[in-house]
């Protein structure tokens, strides 16, 4: 019966590994990420907690907007990853190399800055981990047919 009702006092970890690939003169390239520990990668973890229908409905309207061209509503993901890591993720933090933990901040500012594929990995992930990816990919599919983003959005990165 308590699976029923959302305990923000149980959270579930989230990790990902990530690693700044430079060029030649030592410019950054791009960042890249992987779910799978590598050698030389760093690793942040998010803790983070089940989606209450009152966060979910919550994160889902403010990521809502009504196009109006088509009148219809179309999702916008990145307010959507913003609002499940501003709301369901409740601390993260980076991994130092001698195991010590180094929180991150987690107000709207710090969440804005984080590099795009940092934060969408953490984000599907959530989403996988939740069962809740068919409901994105719903909201995608649904905005594809009505014309509302790119035929390319994809959750399987």
């Amino acid at each position: 019966m308590s699976g029923i009702f959302v305990d923000p006092n149980k959270t579930f970890p989230i990790s990902i590994y990530y690693r700044e690939r430079e060029d030649e003169f030592g410019n950054l390239e791009c960042v890249e990420v992987s779910d799978e520990p590598e050698d030389g990668w760093e690793e942040i973890v998010g803790q983070f907690i089940q989606p209450s229908g009152s966060a979910m409905s919550g994160i889902l309207e403010n990521a809502t907007i009504i196009n109006h061209i088509s009148t219809k509503p179309v999702l916008r993901t990145s307010a959507m990853m913003d609002g499940v890591l501003l709301h369901l993720m409740t601390e993260w933090h980076h991994i130092l190399s001698d195991g010590e933990k180094d929180p991150l901040p987690k107000d709207p500012a710090a969440i804005a800055q984080i590099h795009f594929n940092i934060r969408q990995r953490l984000f599907v992930t959530y989403m996988r981990k939740t069962k809740m990816k068919s409901v994105l990919k719903n909201a995608i599919q649904e905005e594809v047919r009505t014309g509302g983003v790119s035929q390319n959005a994809s959750l399987d990165s």
